[in-house]
Parts: C-alpha cells; structure tokens; sequence
C-alpha cells in the first residue's frame, strides 16, 4: 500500500477545538479537487480539522484510482483550528494526467470486454483474476503502487492490485468492495457472487502463482473464516464473507 510524507502548514495557530463534518461531502470535495488536478483544495465550507482532512485523504490514495497522479506529499492549510485547503501536487501537467486516465480507462475496458464472455458472474470474476496475473507482475522493488502502474505499466504491489480488480468489477456490474488490513499493511477485495459476499486477494494469488509457476486459486473467492486461518488479519470491510462454498477450491 502506498505510504505518503506529510507536512502540515498553518496560517494561524491551532487550537483544539470539535469540529463537525459529513464524511460524504469532505470525501467528495478532495476527490473532485484532484480530479480537476487542483493544487490546493478548498476545505472553508466544511468546518473540518487538518487530521479529518489528512485522513480522508489517505483512506482516498488506498481506495480512490484517481488518485494514481498525485505526488507523495501533502498539507493542509489552516485558520484556527479549522482546515481551510487541501495542498496536492501532481507528478505531472493537467493534460498528461488526463492522457493517463484515459489509458487506464482503455485498459479496464479492454479486461472487461475479454471477460463478458464469461457465462457466470463466478466466470467474469474468474476471468478477471486470471487476466491480471496473466498480463502483469508483483513488483518486488515496490517502486510502482498504483492502479494505473499495473493497468499500463504491468507491475505494481497490493493497491494496484486491489484497485484494478475493483475497477473492472465495477465495469462488470458486479458488486465488489475493497478490504484494508492495517495490520498487514494489505490490502484485497470482497466481491458479491449469486449474492454471497466471498474473499478475493489477486495479489497473493499472483506471488504465489509466481513462485510455483501454475495459476494459483488459494486465495479466490474465500470466506473470513478460511483467510483468517491462511494469514489475513485486521481486514476492515464494509462486508462479510461467512460462504465457505469455494474454501476448497473452484470447480
């Protein structure tokens, strides 16, 4: 997952003090600033602390894919205790950014089309997993982390990894969610089949299918209870992942 470095500016000394926000609306407004590649996000509407606006932000780099183009450095701006802008710097111009989403876009499209061929949403899913260890590989350096470092590039760690699965689900129609593990500093997916919620860490699968060189399903379409036991832990999701139908394995 990817690490960032923090730094925190004021343009008047903090002082503790509640302050009051609707998650949903601070959410929105980074992901919206950096969308439009704004380099210093307006936050004085929302009456939001610099540690609210540091923490959504971070929980966006780990599960928002837009969010492949910003720099590895952040601020807030402040004015009392309150948080007035978000500071974002990008790792390239508006229009190469744009370029890039396109391209990661083009490639979601691409996987998705070649598993729409697939009879089931089990087969979609499948089809998806294999794409992605298929066409791409773990990088070991972890230099490249983002979702578009695996669409594009071919390499990338757990958050690309995550990401991309998302992103192509999503494309699908088929309903999946992140999983985060702070504890593992991991992160995997949860992905809904024939309404049963069930495990899916296609970046396990690929380290392992690496190491033994054939395709690995250890890690497909599990319950908690099966990859809690193989070594995941602190998986914090929105989701449960109780079926154990496919612990043994798929058919």
């Amino acid at each position: 997952m990817k690490k960032l470095v923090l730094v925190c500016t004021t343009i008047a000394t903090m002082a503790l003090a509640a302050a009051t926000v609707n998650a949903a609306d601070l959410r929105s407004t980074i992901a919206a600033g950096v969308d439009a590649c704004e380099t210093a996000i307006d936050l004085s509407a929302l009456n939001v602390t610099a540690d609210e606006a540091m923490d959504t932000y971070f929980d966006l780099m780990n599960t928002d894919p837009d969010f492949f183009c910003v720099d590895e450095s952040v601020s807030v701006t402040t004015k009392g205790a309150q948080a007035v802008a978000l500071n974002v710097t990008y790792d390239g111009s508006k229009s190469d950014i744009e370029r890039r989403r396109a391209e990661m876009d083009a490639a979601v499209a691409k996987i998705a089309a070649a598993a729409s061929a697939g009879a089931t949403n089990l087969d979609k899913a499948k089809a998806v997993h294999d794409y992605l260890i298929n066409s791409t590989e773990y990088d070991h350096s972890l230099a490249m982390t983002t979702s578009y470092d695996l669409l594009v590039n071919g390499k990338s760690v757990c958050n690309g990894y995550s990401l991309s699965y998302k992103m192509v689900m999503d494309k699908l129609g088929i309903p999946c969610e992140l999983v985060t593990s702070a504890a593992m500093n991991h992160q995997w997916n949860a992905v809904q089949i024939d309404g049963t919620w069930y495990n899916v860490d296609v970046t396990w699968d690929e380290n392992y299918t690496e190491s033994m060189d054939s395709l690995s399903y250890d890690n497909f379409l599990k319950s908690d209870s099966f990859f809690n036991l193989m070594g995941h832990n602190g998986g914090a999701a929105a989701v449960q992942c109780t079926d154990s139908k496919y612990d043994m394995g798929i058919a």
